[in-house]
């Protein structure tokens, strides 16, 4: 899996070029280990960020308005874009002025492109339970 590393960040920031306001790509399996990030900034604690949505995801799943698919938290100086592709949890973050839309835009992209990291993902995983 070292091996594909270096390209998906290289993908992700490509696929992500442009978007205004955004400073970071953040790819994490559920528990919140970093798998791919884009920006070595530690402004925000990426990984905490991971597990805790995998846990709220779970629980806005339980309102019977369906499955939950992305979560968008607005903060003081940060927007957070979160989104499962299980069990993945692709986190964005971007200013204030980030454009939410573009990053929704690229979402299903940016998930067909981690197909095969979810899967070397999944199969470690199964191999540990």
């Amino acid at each position: 899996m070292a091996s594909l590393v270096p390209s998906v960040e290289k993908y992700l920031i490509d696929a992500t070029k442009g978007i205004i306001g955004l400073h970071a790509v953040h790819v994490a399996d559920r528990d919140g280990l970093t798998i791919a990030k884009t920006s070595s900034d530690q402004k925000v604690n990426l990984s905490s960020l991971s597990s805790t949505f995998s846990s709220v995801s779970d629980q806005a799943s339980k309102l019977n308005l369906g499955q939950n698919k992305t979560i968008i938290t607005f903060l003081d100086k940060f927007v957070v874009v979160q989104t499962l592709s299980s069990p993945l949890v692709i986190t964005f973050v971007g200013s204030e002025n980030l454009n939410v839309g573009a990053v929704k835009i690229c979402i299903p992209k940016v998930k067909k492109s981690l197909a095969g990291l979810r899967e070397k993902v999944e199969s470690i995983i199964s191999s540990i339970q």
